[in-house]
């Protein structure tokens, strides 16, 4: 694998990956790959979904899945 292509990948530190457990990347072909650009954006949308919700549906997804942190609700340029 080329060492470039492992580098994009958001999941790719400190010479492996921090989100599946396997000897080497898989680059193009793992469905977990996301450039950085990607990722960022991907994340973006999400936060865009959960602030379209119910402020109850809200505090559910950040306590459950963002260990409370509100402040991610907060707009801000992301």
């Amino acid at each position: 694998m080329e060492v470039k292509l492992i580098e994009k990948c958001f999941a790719y530190r400190e010479g492996k990956c921090n989100i599946l457990n396997v000897r080497e990347c898989e680059g193009y072909e793992c469905s977990f790959f996301k450039t950085w650009k990607q990722s960022k954006k991907d994340k973006k949308r999400a936060l865009d979904r959960i602030r379209s919700l119910d402020r109850a549906s809200q505090i559910n997804i950040i306590q459950n899945y963002y260990v409370g942190k509100m402040k991610l609700l907060e707009k801000a340029s992301e």
